[in-house]
């Protein structure tokens, strides 16, 4: 720790003396000095599929943009959706597991509520539609902004649009004109980890192309069991080892644009997850687990402009993934552990119109065709001694999943004051039948730049190929059911901003949501089972403040969410939702320094009491519930430091969990999940 500090100061002592006279550029301006009333100006997709100013987009919908990720020191998506409203994060140490205002999709779930996407193509691992949030997913260094929907959005985007929307937009050739290569060095629990990245980009006339891949390794060995914990007296003094992550991730670009012809785009992701996940809910302090999956994508687009009022857009997307030949999973038997073979293609066909009426009436339809073939899970224990391996389980073999959807959005702006959207998706799967969402939104511009959105929409999630088609990994574990329905949502929400030219923006918006059949991992006898669940209830209201006053900006949100089941003659601690907190409070603090090119950012979040997972609940025999928390980061980055002709050099360092904060976070099967403690982290990216 001590050397970090030291390494730390010569680097800030270095920047000072050595680039205290370098002149601020065009760059560092538009960094810095944007004000907040051209930052809600920026142009997002997301919404509505067209370009539209944030302020004026009829959803409740922020952007991550490369600043904040740059200024917070963010090295993953999921580390960057923890400053959105609303959103909170249970970390396992295997995949990011997102709640969105007070709903969590509970054990293994890893984020399967929202529906995520690279440049409008959905990456989640099909099996089991969770997606990996983690530095797997796509290099930081290639995300031009993060695009974020709180609230419904299947009237558009279909299944798995749940609770929330991410759309991750990346950087053009033209953005980067050469190229980034970074190196990281971490340091957990006294565990030396690292990251390598390169990022390569350019435009040549009609052609732009850009690719990126990044490796990592981190060491987060050395955790324990939290006193929390109803297992606690069994593991107790017991240390998390071999805890180790190597993700991978590769993704690239290429655009051939041309006015007569038209733009062909060619894009694909490869995302490798590999981490030994010491607690999870099979495999608890074993150091002998291995969660090693890929999942991957490749997609040809084409978009026209056929007539001044018309222009369409055609895509073809396939996709692929399943375990690595590494995967290893160790239950703590002295004897075997499980191999799993699985693992799924998919193709995925769109076509959209987008058709311009008149000035105020625009419309957009399309029909997408997704078909998944599904090679289902089948389970074999192998022999540590002789590698000999037998069936544990039922063999379901090849199921085929299939929906073809249709969908038509209208939007109207009788003036430049109002705009109105009315939507509808009419969804056909082979499996669970039809279904029909609508959304309709209305926004309001009034006097000194303050803006209403009145809201209300409908979604659905349906149920994944593992949740119905699945052997249990251990005794007494996770059975498919195949009877489950798909989940839906219905939500109203309601918006106030107000922007106050450069210096000041306040943002206010509440909701009210009612899920039905929301699948949870219940107790079934003899083991446990997904289940469709009573009607659950959330409401709740999100407030943000930005400002800026000089070098000094800042930022903060409070989100409070309430969220319970159907009564039924149940207590108040019983029908309070488990895995969420009903209070988040955020607060970020940036202060640049020109003259030394440095930026200082500090982050703080409040984590208010969390109820425990519903099966450690019953496993310690009474409600309980986890304690809230302070947390503190601080990072500090360099700006505009041309060292190597004339391309910059970013030197960052940031200290996680500043305070050395120790807490729970809600856990499985006997156990709640440790904090990480301090930890530190070093990074140089070097443009070229």
């Amino acid at each position: 720790m001590n050397k970090f500090y030291l390494l730390l100061f010569i680097l800030i002592s270095f920047i000072k003396v050595v680039f205290a006279q370098q002149d601020t550029s065009s760059k560092y301006i538009e960094l810095f000095d944007m004000d907040l009333e051209q930052l809600s100006n920026t142009k997002i997709t997301t919404s509505t599929k067209t370009p539209e100013k944030i302020r004026e987009a009829p959803s409740i919908i922020r952007v991550i943009t490369q600043k904040n990720i740059r200024e917070h020191g963010y090295n993953s998506v999921g580390e960057a959706l923890s400053q959105i409203p609303g959103f909170s994060i249970i970390n396992d140490y295997l995949s990011p597991n997102i709640s969105v205002r007070g709903i969590n999709g509970g054990m293994r779930a890893w984020s399967k509520i929202i529906k995520v996407m690279i440049d409008g193509q959905p990456v989640s691992f099909r099996p089991s539609t969770a997606n990996f949030l983690g530095r797997d997913l796509i290099p930081i260094n290639l995300i031009k902004r993060i695009e974020v929907i709180t609230g419904p959005g299947s009237a558009l985007y279909g299944a798995n649009a749940f609770l929330g929307v991410v759309n991750i937009i990346t950087k053009k050739g033209e953005d980067i004109a050469g190229g980034y290569a970074s190196v990281e060095g971490n340091l957990i629990n006294n565990n030396i980890g690292e990251e390598t990245s390169i990022v390569v980009g350019e435009k040549y006339k009609n052609i732009d192309f850009v690719i990126g891949a990044s490796r990592s390794k981190i060491n987060s060995s050395g955790l324990q069991i939290p006193e929390s914990s109803p297992y606690y007296s069994i593991f107790q003094g017991e240390k998390s080892h071999n805890d180790i992550s190597q993700p991978k991730t590769f993704y690239g670009k290429f655009i051939f644009e041309n006015k007569k012809i038209g733009t062909f785009t060619l894009n694909g992701n490869y995302q490798n997850l590999d981490t030994y996940g010491e607690f999870q809910d099979w495999s608890i302090l074993t150091g002998e687990n291995r969660y090693s999956i890929y999942n991957s994508f490749f997609k040809t687009q084409f978009d026209k402009k056929i007539t001044e009022k018309i222009s369409g857009t055609a895509f073809l997307a396939f996709s692929k993934g399943g375990p690595n030949s590494n995967d290893h999973l160790d239950y703590g038997s002295p004897d075997y552990w499980r191999k799993r073979e699985f693992g799924y293609k998919g193709i995925d066909a769109e076509i959209e119109i987008k058709q311009s009426i008149n000035e105020k009436l625009n419309l957009t339809y399309g029909v997408n065709y997704a078909i998944d073939d599904e090679n289902l899970q089948t389970l074999w224990s192998v022999n540590k001694l002789t590698n000999e391996k037998t069936l544990f389980g039922q063999e379901f073999g090849d199921t085929i999943f299939s929906n073809l959807g249709i969908y038509l959005q209208s939007r109207y702006k009788p003036n430049s004051k109002i705009n109105l959207i009315a939507g509808v998706r009419f969804d056909k799967h082979n499996i669970y039948s039809n279904v029909i969402n609508y959304r309709i939104g209305s926004v309001f511009q009034l006097p000194n730049n303050r803006y209403f959105k009145l809201l209300y929409g409908t979604s659905f999630k349906a149920p994944a190929a593992e949740q119905l088609y699945t052997s249990n990994l251990i005794a007494g574990g996770v059975y498919g059911n195949p009877n489950l329905y798909p989940e839906k949502a219905k939500t109203g929400e309601i918006l106030f901003s107000v922007i106050n030219k450069k210096n000041i923006a306040v943002v206010l918006n509440s909701f009210y949501s009612v899920i039905d059949d929301k699948v949870e991992i219940g107790q079934v006898v003899g083991h446990s089972a997904p289940i469709n669940s009573t009607r659950i209830n959330s409401y709740g209201i999100e407030s943000e403040l930005h400002w800026k006053i000089n070098n000094l900006s800042g930022y903060s949100n409070i989100s409070y969410q309430h969220t319970e089941k159907d009564k039924n003659n149940l207590t108040n601690d019983e029908i309070r939702i488990s895995l969420t907190p009903e209070l988040i409070i955020s607060n970020y603090i940036n202060y640049s320094i020109p003259n030394y090119h440095l930026s200082f950012a500090i982050s703080h979040k409040y984590i208010g009491n969390c109820k425990a997972s519903e099966i450690n609940i019953i496993y310690k025999g009474e409600v309980y519930n986890l304690n809230a928390y302070n947390m503190m980061n601080i990072n500090i980055s360099t700006v505009n430091l041309n060292l190597i002709k004339k391309k910059e050099t970013i030197f960052s360092a940031k200290i996680n969990n500043l305070l050395n904060t120790e807490y729970a976070m809600p856990g499985f099967r006997g156990v709640d999940i440790p904090s990480l403690g301090r930890n530190f982290s070093l990074k140089i990216v070097q443009m070229f």
